[in-house]
């Protein structure tokens, strides 16, 4: 909690949070947001952070999206190897497969 201002709480969100929110949006401007918010945090937060909130996720078909979505922004953002990150992330063997397929699939391009 920030503070409270007229009785009312007034929160924060974490930067990881923030981050994995607009990444999740899909939105063109949000997409465009995590240049400015990605030097306030790191990728093994991020990953750290989309492994907790993931367990909480309302639609498990939308998971291999994200993920992929969450790859390919560490990858751009902040250099990482993505068969590192896709090792990390707390997915299934099937999801964890078809990242890989599709991580090869973008290098070959």
């Amino acid at each position: 909690m920030l503070g409270t201002v007229a009785d009312l709480e007034l929160r924060v969100l974490r930067i990881e949070d923030l981050f994995l929110l607009k990444l999740a949006s899909g939105r063109t401007r949000d997409l465009e947001d995590l240049e400015l918010i990605a030097p306030r945090t790191t990728a093994d937060a991020l990953v750290d952070r989309w492994n907790q909130l993931i367990k909480w996720h309302g639609d498990r078909h939308a998971i291999l999206g994200f993920a992929d979505a969450l790859v390919d922004q560490l990858r751009r953002l902040f250099g990482s190897d993505p068969v590192a990150i896709i090792d990390r992330l707390q997915v299934t063997a099937g999801h964890r497969a078809l990242l890989l397929d599709e991580c090869r699939g973008k290098e070959s391009r």
